[in-house]
């Protein structure tokens, strides 16, 4: 900077260099000030976002239903079934909430598990076709597995965690799940079909009940161990 004598004062005079070098403070600084600014704003406006919304489907007794789930899976859900998800699938892990009935074809997404969660045992899966059944008004509680492999386990107790094999059903027992075969002929309720092979009287009218949301009463406990086969 140069200086002049005006009226006997010394000032100072700014260079163009001095102006330009203030000037690129003043552009630096309101820059940093616009993306700190846009920063809080998007914080602010991200995290007062919506929860993702929830879908839920209730089949009312003596129906059955199919859905497809944001993520390409194919459900089919039997009488009296509630199934619970949410719109948008997050990317860690794809959960459902099920009360009834469902076949599952579950599409493979590596690293993103398919979750079932029911009143019992959470279902969890990669890749596969399974049955569960998990009323939460009903003791009863059954996983069939017909392709891939899946993990049964209770969120308060992992470490008794069980896997399940093609051709496996796990039913259960009082607090135990058992594994045996089985046969897949018994889970044709998604095309229409309730199969009974060497059922007994009671079965098929718990059966009955389930299907049609009516309470029967055997009045002839003689007929409540008679077994029977077919199709209906």
């Amino acid at each position: 900077a140069s200086l002049i004598i005006d009226e006997g004062k010394i000032k100072p005079v700014q260079s163009a260099n001095t102006r330009r070098y203030l000037w690129n403070i003043l552009k630096v600084a309101s820059l940093i000030l616009i993306v700190i600014g846009s920063s809080y704003i998007f914080n602010h406006i991200f995290n007062k976002l919506p929860e993702v919304p929830e879908q839920t489907i209730q089949v009312p007794a003596g129906n059955r239903t199919s859905v497809i789930l944001p993520d390409g899976t194919l459900a089919w859900l039997n009488s009296n079934t509630t199934l619970k998800y949410p719109s948008i699938f997050s990317d860690e892990k794809r959960t459902v909430e099920l009360n009834g009935e469902a076949y599952f074809d579950v599409i493979s997404k590596s690293g993103q598990p398919f979750l079932i969660k029911t009143s019992k045992y959470n279902v969890e899966v990669l890749g596969t076709t399974l049955n569960v059944e998990a009323y939460a008004g009903k003791d009863a509680f059954s996983t069939s597995l017909f392709t891939g492999k899946v993990k049964l386990f209770k969120e308060e107790s992992l470490e008794n965690e069980l896997y399940l094999q093609e051709g496996e059903t796990a039913n259960l027992v009082g607090s135990e799940l058992h594994v045996s075969s089985h046969q897949s002929e018994t889970y044709r309720w998604k095309d229409g079909l309730l199969v009974m092979e060497n059922k007994s009287f009671e079965e098929i009218m718990s059966l009955f009940e389930k299907y049609f949301g009516q309470e029967i009463f055997i009045e002839n406990n003689k007929l409540k161990d008679l077994g029977y086969h077919g199709k209906l």
